[in-house]
């Protein structure tokens, strides 16, 4: 996790021209809101179009399965934010939690729009209100990313041999990925291929060596994270009356293999379609296809709203602190 206090290194091309700095920060403040209300207006119409199949789906599963299901999503989630935070650090780049927390949730609101780029766009932005240079933003995301598709990767490769041969056998090709992508997170080999990139669009390069301890802390916090997304795709199956140690280690090859499909179909909003029909056919050993589109269908609205409930706790945290850096001393 990050600590408070620590900050990245100043950029000179990423600093504010003074005389234009008041007009320009009130322009993307009202982009943000604008933004902002767009992708929550977003998440809640994918909640209410689902709103019937998903009340039949709660009460088929129950209530206390959803609502521990629901919990472990959180969980995962927050594991996901203690990964880009160590990779903040490992970039000598880290945020003060205090403004880090409300940064990450508000801005994982952008993957329901089209496209992969509304995150990193929005914890760039954050960044410079911290002095840190853009490029050490875009950097952190991408090895994020990279950190998190290749442990997912590599839990599916593991874990479905084990309960869903044909999952494995239809999506041999992503598999292949997970050399490239092991090779892409060392950490002489990202901030080398970031370096040329910068140069190509005549940016100075990162010039940031990558700190090993924070990188390997990522990786035990994305291990971590899809253990408790699977934790939380197998009490949706106990709750149709499958248990056991292998209902859990199907779910959690079939959550990092479905996750993973859909962030890398970068078009569709939050992987939307692509996720459910990977994970249909990654659980179909073990659910017939009612009961997986059930699960399914309950999995993506729990989802939506543990990053709608997230946001919103992220944005009362930041406003919180706000308030306690401004209020009078008595």
């Amino acid at each position: 996790m990050s600590n408070d206090g620590s900050r990245g290194s100043v950029a000179p091309a990423d600093e504010e021209p003074g005389p234009a700095a008041g007009p320009r920060r009130h322009l993307r403040t009202v982009v943000g809101v604008v933004f902002l209300v767009v992708v929550v207006a977003l998440a809640v119409v994918a909640v209410l179009r689902d709103r019937v199949k998903f009340a039949a789906a709660l009460a088929e599963i129950g209530w206390g399965a959803v609502a521990l299901s629901g919990l472990l999503a959180a969980g995962a989630v927050a594991a996901s934010y203690a990964v880009w935070a160590q990779v903040l650090r490992s970039l000598s780049a880290e945020m003060p939690r205090r403004a880090s927390v409300p940064v990450f949730f508000i801005s994982q609101l952008g993957k329901y729009l089209p496209g992969s780029v509304w995150p990193v766009l929005a914890q760039m932005e954050a960044g410079r209100a911290h002095r840190i240079p853009r490029r050490s933003m875009v950097a952190a995301n991408l090895l994020t990313l990279l950190v998190l598709l290749a442990v997912a990767v590599a839990v599916a490769c593991a874990l479905l041999p084990l309960g869903s041969t044909e999952a494995l056998h239809r999506f041999w090709w992503l598999f292949l990925a997970l050399p490239v992508l092991l090779v892409l997170a060392h950490p002489r080999v990202l901030p080398a291929v970031l370096d040329r990139a910068f140069r190509l669009v005549r940016q100075p390069p990162l010039d940031t060596p990558l700190r090993m301890g924070p990188l390997v802390g990522a990786l035990g916090w994305s291990l971590l994270s899809w253990v408790l997304f699977g934790g939380h795709l197998a009490v949706l199956c106990a709750g149709l009356g499958y248990t056991g140690i292998s209902v859990l280690v199907l779910c959690t090859g079939a959550m990092a293999l479905a996750v993973t499909v859909g962030i890398l179909f970068i078009p569709a909003p939050a992987g939307a379609g692509l996720r459910e029909g990977a994970l249909l056919l990654a659980l179909s050993p073990l659910l017939v296809e009612e009961q997986g589109l059930v699960v399914a269908l309950t999995s993506r609205v729990e989802l939506v709203v543990v990053d709608l409930a997230l946001a919103g706790l992220g944005a009362a945290f930041g406003a919180a602190v706000r308030l306690s850096r401004t209020a009078p001393v008595r």
